[in-house]
């Protein structure tokens, strides 16, 4: 009995212990942003990933939140919802650098090395300081326009055009005019120049740019009128 008491008396304070950790690891300053890694145990890239981590905790210890998931949790669940469709999060580790309300600044997965990985960091942190000053000047609508939900998609974007009074220049991107290699490649650098594109990968997309070719905000897979409206009003002229 004696002994029983003892064990339960052990694990009542080590769980008490693990809550406090935990809630001290989430506990973040809303005026900076948020680096949330996606993690697990017994993951060879994760582990790789733990020092480069650590040395972002030390060199941004004042311009940014780190918070790291190891096991499944309600707040790594709502990351994983509301943004299953905007990154691809089957990878593991994946990085989210997010802002106050939840805007995705940067993105990366798996291993990264040091350089490439602050890269993608500093240019989240930059973003975020510019964001309340981003004006949308160009839409670019990526799809393949004979696909059903190609068209339903532009539908949806004609849709929030024509509820806005200062209407943005509209690129059109028909992905069917690129066949060859040498096509795909000269796509993909005309790409490039759009800063802080993040995490984009397929289509239907529409990417919003301003006349910087900065990227305030961009929608892929599966998207409707409410969703371009919650991403992309705040931001037009």
């Amino acid at each position: 009995m004696f002994k029983f008491l003892i064990h339960i008396t052990l694990v009542s304070l080590f769980t008490h212990t693990m809550c406090a950790a935990e809630k001290q690891a989430t506990t973040t300053n809303s005026n900076i942003p948020t680096l949330h890694m996606l993690s697990q145990n017994n993951c060879r890239p994760c582990q790789m990933m733990e020092p480069i981590i650590e040395d972002v905790k030390r060199l941004y210890k004042d311009k940014l939140n780190v918070i790291v998931y190891k096991k499944k949790s309600k707040e790594r669940r709502d990351i994983q919802k509301k943004f299953f469709q905007k990154v691809d999060l089957r990878y593991t580790p994946s990085f989210l650098l997010l802002g106050k309300n939840q805007q995705l600044l940067s993105y990366s997965y798996g291993y990264s090395p040091k350089q490439k990985f602050l890269e993608m960091v500093n240019d989240g942190i930059e973003k975020f300081h510019k964001l309340k000053t981003m004006k949308i000047s160009e839409l670019i609508y990526i799809c393949d326009e004979t696909l059903k939900f190609c068209k339903s998609s532009k539908l949806q974007l004609d849709q929030f055009l024509a509820g806005l009074k200062s209407k943005p220049k509209v690129t059109n991107i028909d992905m069917r005019q690129y066949k060859t290699r040498e096509d795909w490649l000269k796509f993909y650098k005309s790409i490039e120049k759009y800063k802080y594109l993040y995490g984009w990968k397929s289509y239907p997309a529409i990417i919003a740019s301003t006349k910087d070719n900065e990227v305030v905000h961009y929608v892929q897979n599966e998207f409707d009128l409410k969703q371009l409206q919650e991403e992309f009003s705040p931001f037009v002229k």
